[in-house]
């Protein structure tokens, strides 16, 4: 477990990350404190993702690079490399990691053109840059709101509303599949995947009021393609709640968040729903 602390101690934006492990009691138990290098850090570990024993860590946009941390075999983390994609400044509005792979959002200085990098680990240590992804129809402008990744499909949802995927062949090489954009898909979208289903969030929808959010849920068919979409609202929803603000799909459940649920008298607290995949 990785939880990121914005600001750390007394440093300005400085921002820290810490690692916990469950223990054999069922104890989570803090075990390391990552901390910049850099004396005047920016939003250090403002994004932070883990997959299996190997953590990233980014400053969201504020930053030339992201770093790879490891666990060894004696259960030590250590940093591994940095990431600096080749041809932009700035990376780490979004990104993900999945095993050896990770896919990191970048812009150049004017916050104009976006991409999405995609790293693969030869599993020695050694990270290198294997693709640059931009959507098919030339519009770089804001790509990579959110992007998540797993196996071989790569979700990426954009500021614009519209929901890209791009999936790698047999070769390695990554294609864009498909670009769902639609009276529902609104900006920011908020995405979610696992093999064969895909979620997506607007939490600006209102369907049962302004604002109140909704999702919607597509089944990937085996030629790639989306069939199957449904519709999920809140069954309890009303204005402003932001229903589908957070997302997360296992393979038999969907989880929801509504960032502005208001419960009882109390108003903001925020709610989650868990939905059941039949």
């Amino acid at each position: 477990l990785v939880v990121s602390a914005v600001t750390c101690g007394q440093r300005y934006q400085g921002g820290c990350a810490y690692i916990f492990e469950r223990n054999e009691s069922g104890v989570w138990v803090e075990k390391l404190k990552l901390e910049s290098e850099d004396p005047l850090p920016n939003n250090y570990a403002r994004i932070v993702d883990v997959s299996g024993d190997t953590i990233l860590v980014s400053n969201g946009d504020s930053s030339r690079d992201a770093e790879v941390y490891i666990r060894d075999e004696a259960g030590t983390w250590l940093k591994q490399t940095t990431l600096t994609p080749s041809d932009f400044a700035y990376v780490g509005v979004a990104q993900a990691i999945d095993n050896n792979r990770i896919a990191l959002s970048g812009t150049d200085t004017n916050r104009e053109l976006w991409r999405v990098y995609i790293y693969e680990s030869d599993g020695f240590g050694a990270w290198t840059e294997q693709a640059i992804l931009t959507p098919n129809d030339g519009s770089g402008a804001k790509l990579a709101y959110q992007v998540t990744l797993l196996n071989d499909v790569l979700l990426v949802g954009d500021w614009e509303g519209r929901l890209h995927i791009f999936v790698r062949d047999a070769i390695g090489n990554w294609e864009q599949h498909d670009q769902l954009s639609d009276d529902f898909l609104r900006k920011p979208a908020r995405v979610a995947n696992t093999d064969n289903i895909i979620l997506v969030g607007n939490s600006y929808d209102d369907p049962n009021g302004a604002e109140c959010g909704a999702a919607l849920a597509f089944v990937r068919q085996s030629d790639g393609d989306l069939g199957g979409k449904v519709n999920i609202v809140a069954s309890d929803g009303s204005d402003y709640d932001e229903f589908g603000d957070a997302l997360a799909l296992t393979n038999t459940h969907a989880i929801i968040g509504a960032a502005r649920h208001n419960s009882g008298d109390d108003a903001g607290t925020g709610a989650v729903y868990v939905y059941e995949i039949n």
